[in-house]
Order: C-alpha cells, then sequence, then structure tokens
C-alpha cells in the first residue's frame, strides 16, 4: 500500500530494511506482510481518490510482499503476488549463519578488541562553559546537580 506516493512506506523499502537486519544479525529474517481484504479495501476506499491512494498502481486490494531472507541477504524463496495470500517455504541451514558472521563483520573494527578499546571517563564535568562572554552578559549558569540515585534534579 502506498506504493510509489511514499516511497518510505512501500514494499522496496520494507523488504531492503528486513534484507539489512539479515545481513547485520548474520540471521534468518522472515518479513511478513499482510495484504487487505476486498472487504476492508471497499471500507477504506469509498472514492475513487482513496482506492488511488492506497494502491496507485492498480486502485485495487493489495499490499502483500510477504519474503524470507537468509543471513547473507539473499531470498530464499519466491515472493507471493501482492494481492494473494499464502504461505513461503524455505529451507533453513543453521550452518549458514556462521558462514554468514565468517564472511561479514557488520560491526566493523569497532567489535575488535585488539583495535579499539571504550574509555568512560566518571569525573563530574561541567555540560556547558560559556567563552568570548562580554563583560556585561546578563546570562547565569545553573548549576548541575544529582539527587543521591544520580539522576539529575
Amino acid at each position: 500500500m502506498y506504493r510509489d506516493l511514499a516511497y518510505a512506506l512501500g514494499p522496496e523499502v520494507n523488504n531492503a530494511a528486513s534484507q539489512v537486519y539479515a545481513v547485520e544479525g548474520s540471521s534468518y529474517v522472515l518479513a511478513p506482510c499482510a495484504i487487505i481484504s476486498q472487504e476492508m479495501f471497499d471500507v477504506l476506499a469509498d472514492t475513487p481518490q482513496k482506492a488511488y491512494l492506497l494502491n496507485p498502481r492498480t486502485s485495487k486490494p493489495g499490499g502483500g510482499f510477504t519474503m524470507i531472507y537468509g543471513p547473507d541477504g539473499k531470498p530464499l524463496c519466491e515472493p507471493l503476488p501482492e494481492d494473494q495470500e499464502g504461505i513461503l517455504y524455505a529451507d533453513l541451514d543453521p550452518a549458514m549463519i556462521a558462514i554468514a558472521k565468517a564472511a561479514a563483520d557488520p560491526a566493523g573494527h569497532y567489535s575488535r578488541a585488539d583495535a579499539v578499546r571504550l574509555v568512560v571517563n566518571r569525573e563530574k564535568r561541567r555540560v556547558m562553559t560559556e567563552i568570548n562572554a562580554s563583560a556585561g552578559s546578563t546570562f547565569q549558569v545553573i548549576p548541575y546537580h544529582e539527587d543521591e540515585a544520580g539522576a539529575a534534579a
């Protein structure tokens, strides 16, 4: 639905995001999507303009685009037509997860302890500093205080 009118809400972007989730997580992704039935379409689209807004290509029910992606982002089945309900099947091989994790490192060098380290500075510091203030400035710094739980007060 909304295809061609709000591209970010359309099937291309939604399925691309699901495919990226598969690659980033090196996991299988089941990307389900329901279709709008003729009955619901008739309720929502009581004018030709509303029918066009719901489905600019056909002005008819639809909205499917369910897909299954492998850990490497590869589509694992043929998609259903956008106006048909059904069940998709794919063979899932758990070994593909290990292969995908070895082949792609979506966290990059940030996940390598030998290349990057995290440093935490727990010293209290001022969160704002005024510089180049004129002598007649009326700006007043409000001191930052924490309560016993460490929350800003």
